[in-house]
């Protein structure tokens, strides 16, 4: 578990980068990954009426006191396998636990990926965050306790209320024995999963970690809480309930509640290229904050949403201009919707290029599982150029903060410009930036570069020029400069850059993004060349993205 990787930590020392291969959905869109992007890019929504028996049979003659009647459920398998498959979980396991076992296996399916090896499953771990525990379990053990019933509770009580459950019962059907871990932070948890996981395999514990977030409590008592809380839409409740969801929009007046699940298989980028995955994208950046404000409300000028975004982009070592889509929290509530759009209008300014969309008006808001369903529709966004839409937006509000909000109507473009991409979860307030995979794995022995430039490097004092190939993750450096030609993989001259060339501004955020040692206020132009030379070098030294062939080439230049 080594690599020269330096991203998703505050820190100094070496980190390994950290790729998402696989996604696993589970949403009221529908079961797998394809049905829920296929809908959420088409504009559609899964928010319809509350039924009484969308309710467990305890909870139905509670139905009319309840204060909204809309939702987004995960939709009933069709007759055959997987009902039965359905049924038989459900009686051994919370929903959310049955909802994230299915995302975890279409996560491992699409990553093309399972353990085989002890040592592979001891390398391979699990963080799957659940925001509530079963709330209608522990409903029903009220009613034997006031029935004095309690000989009648399940053996499986104590499991199914677990918010680690999910985690444990994921990690038990695949043998991972890696680190397992479960985030409890409300509508945030589903990225702290998923950012805690890369961190994991970032610093070595891991090779391999599922990662995301499930949440199922759709019930007369979670329904009603919130509803206390006026938290949720009453706006539609007798008709066009599919409206109610409507993030962004003048006429919001609450979250609608959903169910689902998110799982990504994360992994090493040195993992990914040893078995030749197929890579979506690099999850390179993680931030956290906390607003110290209010339980359930955030301080107007959304100064915690906004530090997690900085952090997150800090740690990714991206520039808030380099990133062309913001999938937004957003989840149609007044107050919360503004606050966002102030935050991101704060971090990104008001650039019309800068796409941003909440994909909660097809959903609906899934609570703990929000934050990984919405991250994995960032990386396929990401992966397809398109920005999904804001279900139901018509009026913009507030209109002036967000000027590349999506709307419905045909997806725009993400500019080919963009280096990555933001998903927010705010709760405990969480960001995730994700980057374009920067190459393309094929089968482990040879490696195609995209989007790179092949640097070579003159030593700065201009004795015993030493050349030094230089792969793509520093290509952000490479553009700032005229190179007069960029070179292809398979290309046998490699064009010269001299690092006196860069402006100080640029050399400084190199020296930012990789956390080389500050040499003080006072540093000179020569000092940075010298620093960042150096750094390159030691990066290049365990390159192992690199064909034989450039190295080869490099060798005769120094020979010559």
């Amino acid at each position: 578990m080594s690599g020269p990787v330096r991203r998703l930590s505050t820190g100094p020392g070496p980190l390994r980068r950290v790729v998402v291969s696989g996604i696993g959905l589970v949403t009221p869109l529908g079961i797998g990954k394809d049905a829920t992007w296929n809908r959420v890019i088409a504009g559609e929504t899964a928010v319809r009426p509350l039924l009484p028996d969308d309710l467990p049979p305890a909870h139905r003659d509670a139905f009319s006191g309840l204060s909204s009647k809309v939702i987004a459920c995960v939709p009933r398998p069709a007759p055959g396998e997987a009902a039965k498959a359905l049924e038989a979980d459900l009686k051994r396991h919370a929903r959310s636990t049955t909802l994230a076992l299915w995302a975890a296996e279409e996560a491992l399916r699409d990553g093309g990926w399972r353990p085989s090896s002890d040592e592979e499953r001891d390398a391979a771990g699990v963080v799957i965050g659940v925001g509530m525990s079963f709330t209608a379990d522990l409903a029903d053990a009220g009613l034997l306790l006031g029935e004095n019933r309690l000989r009648r509770l399940s053996p499986h009580f104590v499991p199914r209320i677990l918010a680690n459950s999910a985690a444990g019962a994921v990690g038990l059907a695949h043998g991972l024995r890696g680190p397992t871990h479960c985030p409890s932070t409300a509508c945030a948890t589903g990225a702290h999963a998923l950012g805690d996981a890369a961190r994991m395999i970032a610093l070595g514990d891991a090779d391999v970690m599922l990662a995301g977030g499930a949440e199922a409590c759709v019930d007369a008592i979670a329904l009603a809480a919130f509803g206390r809380l006026k938290a949720l839409s009453t706006a539609r409740n007798e008709e066009r309930a599919e409206l109610a969801s409507r993030p962004f929009d003048a006429e919001r007046d609450g979250f609608v509640m959903g169910e689902g699940a998110g799982v990504m298989l994360l992994e090493s980028e040195e993992h990914a290229r040893a078995r030749g995955a197929r890579v979506y994208a690099e999850l390179a950046g993680y931030g956290m904050s906390g607003d110290a404000h209010h339980a359930t409300q955030p301080p107007p000028d959304g100064r915690g949403a906004r530090q997690a975004m900085l952090r997150a982009l800090r740690s990714a070592g991206c520039d808030p201009d380099e990133v062309g889509y913001v999938n937004a929290h957003a989840t149609s509530t007044p107050q919360g919707d503004e606050v966002e759009a102030r935050a991101i209008q704060g971090v990104f300014g008001k650039r019309p290029s800068l796409l941003v969309s909440s994909t909660k008006g097809a959903t609906g808001h899934l609570l703990g599982a929000a934050g990984a369903v919405e991250a994995a529709l960032a990386v396929l966004a990401l992966q397809s150029g398109t920005a999904p839409p804001t279900v139901n937006l018509e009026r913009p509000e507030p209109a002036d903060l967000i000027p590349g909000l999506v709307g419905p109507g045909a997806p725009p473009a993400i500019s080919k410009d963009t280096r990555a991409v933001v998903s927010n979860s705010f709760g405990d307030e969480d960001g995730l930036a994700l980057l374009p995979k920067h190459t393309i794995l094929g089968n482990g022995e040879e490696i195609k570069l995209q989007r790179n430039a092949l640097l070579i490097l003159q030593h700065p004092t201009g004795n015993e020029p030493g050349f030094d190939l230089v792969e793509g993750h520093i290509v952000g450096l490479a553009e700032e400069v005229d190179t007069g030609r960029r070179t292809s993989a398979r290309s046998s001259s490699i064009p010269r850059i001299n690092l006196n060339k860069l402006d100080m501004a640029a050399l400084r955020r190199y020296r930012n993004r990789y956390r080389l040692p500050d040499p003080g206020p006072h540093t000179t132009k020569d000092q940075l060349v010298v620093s960042v030379a150096e750094h390159l070098h030691a990066q290049i030294v365990d390159e192992r993205t690199v064909l034989a062939s450039f190295l080869t080439a490099v060798k005769r230049r120094r020979a010559a």
